[in-house]
């Protein structure tokens, strides 16, 4: 939080102060602890705590008006990174600090409207205190419209063969263990010829069809 404060994310408001309209856009907050493992090895290199926003009370239309995260296609990075193997250039890799409140606003197509949180559990702060949002922070549906990503992506080169290899097998290992399919075997069909597949077949849990669909993607 003090590193959100130096950075202008927020500026404070007495909820008393607020106009009705703006007590509209007033949402909670909380802390999220988060395991950040080595690309490559799995290695636990970092315990991290972040606040989010509890965007699940937004309203599409009122609070924001789009929920997509603009990431760029797989083709544009195979192609920069040919030509790097190809001419032998130098290539970087950038791992953003706080990521989110590095982009604004001012970066969306849209107006955003005010938005406001209350303080977190566990945060010492005044009652009746609400911070007004001034930079894209996690949870908000339109804060991954500020920024591009490539997801879990490990570069491997060889530069004496000249090539530069694309690998997703950390973030593909994540996503079998989320969905419990670590010990599932490599199959050429994934399906025997006749299956019939039934809504039994489809997972118990709520939204996890959807989340499925969107690791998929990527």
């Amino acid at each position: 939080m003090d590193g959100l404060w130096r950075r202008g994310c927020f500026k404070r408001w007495k909820l008393s102060d607020l106009t009705p309209e703006q007590r509209k856009h007033v949402f909670g907050s909380r802390f999220h602890h988060k395991i950040k493992r080595h690309t490559k090895t799995g290695i636990i290199k970092s315990l991290k705590i972040r606040l989010v926003v509890m965007g699940n009370n937004m309203t599409k239309g009122e609070d924001f008006t789009d929920a997509f995260a603009p990431v760029p296609r797989s083709t544009v990075g195979r192609m920069l990174m040919s030509m790097a193997a190809a001419m032998n250039l130098e290539m970087h890799c950038v791992d953003f600090s706080q990521a989110f409140i590095q982009a604004s606003w001012e970066d969306l197509p849209e107006d955003v409207p005010q938005i406001f949180i209350r303080p977190p559990v566990g945060w010492d702060e005044d009652p009746g205190i609400v911070y007004e949002v001034l930079r894209p922070l996690y949870g908000i549906p339109s804060s991954a419209r500020a920024l591009h990503y490539t997801l879990g992506c490990e570069v491997v080169r060889d530069r004496a063969a000249g090539t530069l290899l694309m690998k997703q097998g950390s973030y593909i290992r994540r996503i079998l263990a989320t969905h419990g399919m670590t010990d599932a075997n490599p199959v050429k069909t994934p399906l025997q010829p006749g299956a019939r597949l039934s809504k039994k077949d489809s997972p118990a849990i709520p939204g996890a069809a959807r989340m499925m669909r969107r690791t998929s993607m990527y």
